[in-house]
């Protein structure tokens, strides 16, 4: 095993704080380590009867799912504009050009950085509404 070949000593956090280092490999934590018995229940929480109805898991909606699946492709082309622009504006070339192309540059990147944030963003609330 490579936890075997790879360690020399384990500290294993057991249950209830307790916090103990076995010499050895992982089988020799196995082996050395009490038996632990795993609580099937705890006594504090009432078991859920079997006819109770489990909620059941969020779905995406067919234009919540569309709209999922297109937006990383979005955001990668989005990321792909905006590297384009910052090396415009990189460029040491651009000094050279009016003071309005720099300015129209400048507000190309910035709608860009907010689009992106916004798909982002969705993305995210996309992800977290089916979880």
């Amino acid at each position: 095993m490579f936890l075997d070949k790879l360690t020399t000593s384990i500290i294993a956090v057991e249950g209830e704080g307790v916090i103990s280092e076995y010499i050895g490999g992982y089988k020799d934590y196995l082996r050395q380590r009490p038996n632990v018995k795993t609580k099937t229940q705890t006594p504090n929480k009432p078991s859920v009867p079997d006819n109770v109805e489990k909620p059941q898991p969020k779905r995406f909606s067919y234009n919540q799912k569309r709209e999922w699946e297109q937006l990383p492709a979005l955001i990668q082309q989005l990321n792909q504009q905006i590297n384009d622009l910052e090396n415009q504006l990189a460029n040491p070339e651009l000094i050279n050009k009016p003071h309005h192309e720099i300015s129209l540059i400048s507000q190309q990147l910035k709608e860009k950085e907010q689009s992106l944030d916004q798909a982002e963003t969705r993305w995210l609330e996309l992800s977290e509404s089916v979880c």
